[in-house]
């Protein structure tokens, strides 16, 4: 995981400023009435910095350093459980709020909070302590970037299944 490598709170606040950039184009597109265009870049900048479920999975990432421990079993259900309970929470109530925003100042505004929303969450992932995870390794080569890379997992999962289905169809075939 990158937050393992490159620590939690800089992954989480590269993301966030990551959606928040991305947020802010939309917003940009939708108060200028620009081409559709706009809010592609704005989306495909969210997904090429991470995206929400990178930035969701480094603060729980977070979360679980910091209830380490054999009583941590219980404190980190609670502490996972109050994390999704504000997912839950935000999924709710941002609806009910981007209808007033886009009542009241255009749809515009729902990006633009959002873009704030997410300066902030970068804001306080730079001022929170750091993780008290193990150091990331000293140097990081290309060579374990381009191995753990998605598209290359992909490739070799496809790789392996391709010799798993060669090896069905010669036991069909044999049988």
């Amino acid at each position: 995981m990158a937050s393992d490598r490159f620590g939690r709170r800089r992954v989480a606040a590269a993301v966030a400023c990551g959606q928040g950039l991305g947020m802010l184009i939309v917003a940009t597109g939708a108060w200028f009435e620009l081409s559709w265009l706009w809010a592609l870049a704005g989306w495909a900048t969210m997904g090429l910095l991470g995206g929400p479920f990178v930035f969701l999975s480094s603060i729980f990432a977070y979360v679980s350093d910091w209830t380490r421990g054999a009583d941590a079993i219980g404190t980190r259900s609670a502490k996972f459980s109050t994390v999704d309970a504000l997912v839950m929470y935000v999924a709710g109530v941002g609806p009910l709020l981007g209808g007033l925003l886009v009542k009241t100042l255009g749809f515009y505004a729902v990006w633009a909070f959002c873009a704030l929303v997410y300066a902030i969450a970068a804001a306080i992932f730079l001022c929170a302590p750091p993780s008290p995870q193990p150091p990331p390794p000293s140097a990081l080569r290309c060579v374990d970037v381009c191995v753990s890379s998605t598209p290359v997992l992909i490739a070799r999962l496809f790789a392996r299944r391709e010799i798993l289905y060669l090896g069905y169809i010669s036991a069909i075939s044999q049988a």
